[in-house]
């Protein structure tokens, strides 16, 4: 579950991509808009598909992006979590999520600031 808050209204979506150990990516998909927002809430599931032995040299990459006026897009933050993660909170839901087998895990994450 990915949560955001902002003080103006914008349209954002989340991102999600794996990368492999040596960065490139492998699979990537992204929510629905969230139309003139303030406080978006994503609830959205993702899969993707790889050999459980290869676990532990993947990454997932989660990316909050605003759409701009002229289609132009900004990502507000992200996190990553894998085998590169941005914290100790995301290689501990990373853990989680690997024992669950399958099962469904929900945390927040504080998302990193993108540097221009």
């Amino acid at each position: 579950m990915i949560r955001t808050s902002f003080i103006f209204f914008l349209d954002t979506y989340v991102k999600v991509a794996m990368f492999n150990s040596i960065g490139q990516q492998l699979s990537k998909s992204k929510t629905s808009i969230r139309r003139s927002m303030c406080d978006p809430e994503y609830n959205e599931n993702f899969v993707f598909q790889i050999i459980e032995f290869e676990l532990p040299s993947v990454s997932l990459m989660f990316s909050v992006v605003n759409i701009k006026k002229m289609r132009r897009k900004e990502i507000i933050g992200w996190f990553s979590m894998g085998r590169d993660n941005t914290g100790e909170d995301e290689e501990a839901h990373w853990k989680e999520m690997i024992e669950a087998k399958g099962q469904p895990r929900k945390r927040w994450h504080i998302l990193s600031a993108v540097d221009y």
